[in-house]
């Protein structure tokens, strides 16, 4: 008896378990499926909402962007093809116009975003903040103003952040220093001013600087001199003022610096040539530098463009430039 009670306890079990299995394996797609449409109808509203605020569209890119079209074939709109959610908003060089919906922070598997080339106004939304997938955020040749959102903090795995030629004023927020995987940052010919900000030493994966044409001020950073990986800076047509950095001149990865049009003075080492081995481009044209131009930038084979009119050198210069276009004063 003891036995028979025994082997039907098991048998019982045994039977809830497989039982439970199956309606385990029946309720779970139909879970997944349910988040995927959800977060599918949260992506179509967010571009809706996108659409409704763009006010100028000339080539009609946004006209499929309507229930009668599967979102993931809407023009300039990519989805990941495991969950079709999207991934990638591509509306550069379409002549849009109007402003950027706060919406756009709910496109939450958004890792590329490229608005270049159009005519888009009003403020950065700092709603992109919450895009923690975000990896490009492209927005140059716009018209956006206000200042650049500290929330892009939460952007943990941004790339790059390229805004160039736009409106933007204000400082560079300090909680851009948590960026750690920044390699491209664009952000010349607006109206930023202040100083330059102290994190930027911190972020060793960077390897672009554009701040030209911007209102900075005060001493370069000895610290930028520790970025190992950096290829381009690019500093011109600003404020700043003081001696250059040695530190600069032991960037052995630069290829192209850029200091002209500011007030910068003191002059350039000796061993010019020799420690920036890759340089293609080194202009330091109107500042207040002076003394002579080093011989050994006869080292520099790389030299393509070299200016340093507008300056105070003086002496002979002795040096095979080779195939620079040399502009020297």
């Amino acid at each position: 008896m003891a036995s028979q009670s025994i082997n039907s306890s098991i048998t019982k079990v045994g039977t809830l378990f497989w039982c439970t299995s199956l309606l385990l394996v029946g309720w779970f797609p139909t879970s997944i499926n349910g988040i995927t449409i959800k977060g599918h109808e949260s992506d179509r509203e967010a571009l809706l909402a996108i659409k409704s605020q763009i006010d100028l569209d000339p080539l009609g890119v946004t006209s499929t962007w309507n229930n009668s079209v599967a979102l993931c074939q809407w023009q300039g709109i990519t989805c990941g093809r495991r969950h079709q959610r999207i991934t990638k908003l591509d509306l550069s060089h379409q002549q849009l116009g109007g402003t950027l919906s706060p919406h756009v922070g709910n496109l939450s598997f958004l890792r590329f975003i490229n608005l270049q080339n159009n005519s888009f106004y009003g403020v950065i939304p700092p709603e992109i903040g919450r895009l923690s997938r975000l990896e490009s955020l492209i927005l140059k040749n716009n018209s956006f103003g206000g200042t650049i959102p500290a929330n892009l903090s939460h952007c943990s795995n941004l790339i790059q952040f390229i805004s160039m030629r736009n409106n933007i004023v204000g400082t560079i927020p300090a909680e851009l220093g948590n960026l750690l995987k920044l390699e491209k940052l664009h952000i010349d010919h607006n109206n930023l001013t202040g100083q330059l900000p102290t994190f930027l030493g911190n972020i060793s994966t960077l390897q672009e600087i554009y701040l030209t044409e911007n209102n900075f001020h005060g001493r370069l950073l000895d610290t930028l001199g520790v970025l190992k990986r950096l290829v381009k800076l690019s500093l011109e047509l600003n404020n700043f003022s003081g001696l250059i950095p040695p530190s600069f001149y032991n960037i052995s990865s630069l290829e192209g610096l850029g200091l002209g049009g500011n007030q910068l003075s003191g002059s350039l080492p000796v061993t010019l040539g020799s420690t920036l081995p890759n340089l293609r481009i080194f202009v330091v044209a109107a500042n207040n530098l002076s003394g002579t131009l080093p011989e050994s930038l006869s080292n520099a084979s790389k030299l393509e463009r070299f200016e340093v009119s507008r300056n105070h050198f003086s002496g002979k210069v002795s040096i095979n430039f080779q195939n620079a276009k040399i502009c020297h004063g």
